[in-house]
């Protein structure tokens, strides 16, 4: 057969979806057709394809099951020899692994067709399948729903992109845009391109590529998120988990996981050791394929449909602090247009929410403001330092809690507004009685906090220092009870020279 140097067009999610139905063993034998002609004609379809059955043939290795790949009949297996010439969009981490991958799979594929050939002559003369063939039962586990105008997604079936209905074993490819999947376990994670995972079942799926935000309810504990590198078991919680040149990263919003993970050892003979870890509410780590954990400092969620930011418009870049406590993984989250009624003050308090003090709301410049959640246990580190590094020129604001002497950083570097904002504890005042948060301004407000800002006309970098010491005592904050809350923090963009805040 005549190999082809020449790079024809040709139409790429058609390819990748009759690869993946390759790969599943669900590609009619017209398609087969197909996809001879496709890999016949273009180098670069071949590059294409071998990118789809590196990330099967990777994905089926790490989940310990049988590869089940086909080659294309008419297609020369030769015709791969040439996939060193053309260059890839899609880089798989280490060369050597590639190699292995792609030799490894010229040998299984050339043998599976030989076993797929003979079958099929077999069963051709029969009019039942005889009972020695298995009859896989395959189970409905979820539905997709479009969260945006213009998505692009297939499962690996064949004749079944943009189908909404997922099923166990499909191997989830989101090309453009954003969906959300609801599983029957009633966990619902939503994705954002670009971004590969398998269905392993009902409750377990496998990222290979992107993020996914995922919330699980009480009903559905034991949903298991897993990657290369590491496997995420929900106590009930809200999560995202993002893989990304084989690293894991894992940020939890709500609730309660379970992190588990293998650290590498240094000495060659040594086995890996096995390590078990529990994450809360506003903390987040970074796990390498060696096992490695780091904190993850300030995150920003998954925004989609109506709800989609552009993060070239954020007016924080990023926040940073100088804690280097061991067993610290806590985050700050950037939330745009976040300072609203009823907002979540704290990443570590999901009971504590602003408010205006009064009917009359919280203060209107106020209204919008890009908003950081703090965590609240800092009210107790003497020596903190927060540095806000800004997009674009801002004016910063802090909001005290009014038991708290004000620090010298302040006063110094801040101007008092002479406005307030108030703060909503909730249930966190007597944990257990069930009493909620109330809705709107000038409700159950149990807290005050004065308005600083500071104006930044050139932008650059905001530096915050540690909560005062409680007005009662003079002395700093020895508990979690310690009778204050961590100061609050927003920004917004400074479009004009500010006047003084209406008092």
């Amino acid at each position: 057969m005549e190999t082809s140097s020449t790079n024809h067009p040709f139409d790429e999610n058609r390819l990748v979806d009759l690869a993946l139905a390759s790969c599943s063993g669900a590609i009619a034998e017209e398609e087969v057709q197909e996809l001879s002609a496709l890999l016949t004609a273009s180098p670069h379809a071949r590059m294409k394809y071998f990118e789809v059955m590196a990330v099967h043939t990777e994905l089926e290795w790490s989940l310990r099951k049988n590869i089940q790949t086909t080659m294309p009949p008419d297609c020369d297996v030769s015709l791969f020899a040439d996939l060193n010439s053309v260059p890839s969009k899609w880089e798989m981490g280490s060369m050597w692994r590639l190699g292995i991958a792609a030799s490894l799979l010229a040998v299984i594929c050339c043998v599976l067709w030989l076993r797929w050939r003979d079958q099929g002559e077999f069963l051709a003369g029969q009019k039942t399948i005889p009972p020695s063939v298995p009859v896989e039962t395959v189970n409905y586990v979820g539905t997709i729903t479009p969260l945006m105008a213009k998505v692009d997604w297939t499962v690996g079936r064949s004749n079944a992109s943009h189908t909404n209905e997922v099923l166990q074993g499909d191997t989830l490819w989101l090309r453009e845009g954003a969906i959300e999947l609801r599983m029957v376990s009633n966990a619902v994670a939503v994705l954002e391109s670009p971004v590969i995972m398998q269905i392993v079942s009902a409750d377990r799926i496998r990222m290979i590529d992107g993020d996914v935000m995922i919330n699980v309810p009480s009903e559905a504990e034991g949903f298991t998120i897993e990657s290369e590198a590491a496997e995420v078991l929900h106590l009930g919680a809200e999560c995202s988990v993002g893989v990304e040149a084989g690293s894991t990263n894992v940020v939890v919003f709500d609730g309660d996981l379970e992190l588990r993970f293998k650290v590498m050892p240094n000495d060659d003979g040594a086995k890996p050791r096995e390590v078990l870890k529990k994450l809360r509410a506003g903390e987040a780590v970074q796990v390498t394929r060696a096992g490695t954990l780091s904190r993850i400092v300030d995150v920003q969620r998954l925004g989609v449909g109506r709800h989609a930011v552009d993060k070239n418009e954020n007016v924080i870049a990023s926040v940073t602090d100088n804690n280097v406590r061991e067993d610290l993984w806590s985050f700050y989250e950037i939330v745009p247009n976040g300072l609203q009624e009823d907002a979540l003050a704290y990443v570590d308090r999901p009971s504590h929410e602003w408010n205006g003090v009064t009917a009359a709301g919280i203060p209107e410049y106020l209204i919008g403001a890009e908003l950081v959640k703090t965590f609240n246990n800092d009210k107790m580190i003497g020596p903190l330092n927060i540095s806000l590094t800004l997009a674009q020129p801002a004016i910063v604001y802090v909001f005290l809690d009014e038991r708290i002497t004000t620090p010298e950083w302040l006063v110094e570097s801040f101007e008092n507004t002479g406005d307030e904002i108030g703060l909503d504890e909730g249930e966190f005042l007597i944990p257990g009685s069930g009493v909620a948060t109330d809705v709107g301004p000038g409700k159950s407000i149990e807290r005050r906090f004065s308005v600083w800002r500071k104006v930044m006309p050139k932008g650059g970098v905001a530096n915050l220092g540690p909560n005062g010491p409680l007005i009662s005592t003079g002395k700093r904050h020895k508990s979690l009870k310690a009778g204050a809350n961590m100061y609050g923090v927003a920004a917004v963009p400074l479009t004009v020279e500010p006047t003084a805040p209406n008092r």
